[in-house]
């Protein structure tokens, strides 16, 4: 059905627009504006891409057989993240089987070292330092994700936020007035690049040396807590800093692993001991005890041992944000029709070498 796919290819569209903080154009011809203003409502038709925060928009779907469906996105307004990203964390990776685990341990892996080459910001593929290409994606992001429109411009709180952002990632400390002055993000940003050109240089200069990640440990653990569903075959890496969390899914694809900070384990194989520490009073001071002691491989042990856990109670503030990490790799099997009508399962050569 045409119509449906048009609904899915409507979301995915507005999906990235407010990802990329860009306004997408609409496609209406400019002799249909006055169509659509002729009743003195105030509506203005974007024709070329815009840049700014999409907050909200709506979607619609039309199919053959009349059905109409429509939908309104709302942009995700992101908490503010503590600033400290200082202090020991628990990374965790859960698969159906031992092999699937590697295969997202390897994932993860091979994701962390593009990530530190790359860069938190683009490269400049030219000999000059184009200052503005190189904040304007990050700009962008940060005004998606914090800046909110008034019924007479942004909201005051949410400008703050955002010139905090701001300041957190290029380590600019910038007035509100120095925003408002300027008419929209597109302008903002090349008022950045002229005003200050010179220790944006320097910013990138000593980024570029210093082979960062584009990310916090506390942002990489908190999504794994928060944003994966927990399966049997478990993976948990006890690391204060994000070199010793790579070290550590290095050894472990490698099968060389410390044993103090890194466990594994299989529920179902365990089922017996985790039962011990999994309801009652026992387990709720156990839970008290590590957290107290901030005995971070004791948690880790219990986790893969089957031991449920809140992962939010580690954290005294905000939770930490969500970022984009690779998805599960699931097992590659073909299914064949058969001579007898059924269907044979067929494993590729990847899944066989993987194990799943």
């Amino acid at each position: 059905d045409l119509g449906n796919a048009a609904g899915v290819a409507g979301i995915m569209k507005i999906a990235l627009a407010m990802r990329k903080g860009v306004v997408p154009p609409s496609g209406i011809p400019e002799e249909f504006a006055l169509l659509v203003n002729g009743n003195g409502e105030q509506f203005q038709l974007v024709n070329e891409a815009a840049v700014g925060g999409l907050r909200r928009a709506g979607i619609n779907a039309f199919g053959y057989g009349g059905a109409h469906a429509h939908a309104v996105l709302d942009a995700y307004a992101q908490e503010p993240e503590a600033t400290d990203d200082s202090g020991t964390q628990v990374a965790i990776l859960s698969a159906r089987d031992s092999g699937r685990l590697r295969v997202m341990a390897e994932r993860l892996l091979d994701y962390m070292r593009r990530s530190k080459e790359n860069g938190p910001v683009p490269r400049d593929s030219g000999k000059s330092t184009n200052i503005r290409k190189r904040i304007e994606e990050d700009i962008l992001r940060i005004s998606s994700d914090t800046l909110v429109a008034g019924s007479s411009g942004f909201e005051a709180e949410s400008v703050e936020l955002f010139l905090r952002r701001v300041a957190d990632t290029f380590g600019l400390e910038l007035s509100v007035e120095e925003f408002l002055d300027q008419a929209s993000v597109g302008t903002f940003i090349r008022y950045l690049a002229k005003n200050y050109k010179e220790p944006l240089t320097t910013f990138f200069q000593l980024q570029e040396g210093s082979g960062r990640y584009p990310f916090t440990l506390r942002q990489i653990a908190g999504t794994l807590q928060l944003g994966r569903e927990e399966m049997a075959e478990r993976l948990a890496i006890v690391a204060d800093d994000l070199d010793e969390l790579e070290r550590s899914l290095d050894g472990f694809c490698r099968g060389e692993v410390d044993r103090n900070r890194v466990f594994t384990g299989n529920v179902s194989a365990l089922e017996g001991h985790s039962l011990l520490l999994s309801e009652g009073e026992e387990k709720e001071e156990y839970i008290k005890s590590i957290l107290k002691n901030r005995k971070y491989g004791k948690l880790a042990q219990s986790w893969v041992m089957g031991v449920p856990f809140d992962w939010r109670l580690l954290y005294d503030g905000p939770l930490p944000g969500r970022i984009p990490l690779p998805a599960y790799p699931f097992a590659e099997t073909s299914y064949w029709a058969s001579g007898s009508g059924g269907l044979d399962r067929k494993k590729t050569k990847s899944q066989k070498q993987a194990g799943g």
